[in-house]
C-alpha cells in the first residue's frame, strides 16, 4: 500500500467507525497498522471498532499500544481508563485517569 493509500484507508476507516460500521473499519485500520504499525491513531481507531464488536480485552490491548505509543496523549490514557472500567478494573482505571489527569496538567502548562 502507498503512503497516500495508506492516508485513504486511515481515513475510510474513520469514517466508516464513526457512521457505526465496526466491522468494515476494524478491517481498514488492520491494514493500516501493517503499513504504519507505530500509528497510534489507528491503534486507537482499531481499540473502539474492537471493543464494539465485544472483544474487550483485545480492545484493551490496542488502547495499551497507543498509550505507549503517545504516553503523554491524555485522551488515550483515558479511553485505557474507561475500557479497564468496563472490564472491572477499576483500581487500575482510577491510575490510569489520575496519570490522565496529571498529562493533562502538564500540556496545559507547556503551552
Amino acid at each position: 500500500m502507498y503512503p497516500d493509500h495508506v492516508d485513504e484507508a486511515f481515513d475510510q476507516a474513520e469514517r466508516l467507525r464513526e457512521s457505526g460500521n465496526y466491522a468494515s473499519a476494524r478491517a481498514l485500520y488492520l491494514l493500516v497498522l501493517e503499513e504504519w504499525p507505530d500509528y497510534a491513531p489507528a491503534h486507537v481507531g482499531l481499540s473502539v471498532c474492537t471493543l464494539h464488536l465485544g472483544r474487550i480485552e483485545d480492545a484493551l490491548s490496542d488502547l495499551r499500544r497507543a498509550v505507549d505509543l503517545d504516553p503523554g496523549n491524555p485522551a488515550y490514557r483515558t479511553d485505557l481508563a474507561h475500557a479497564l472500567n468496563t472490564l472491572g478494573r477499576y483500581g487500575e482505571a482510577r491510575r490510569e485517569m489520575r496519570r490522565a489527569r496529571r498529562d493533562r496538567i502538564e500540556g496545559d502548562k507547556a503551552r
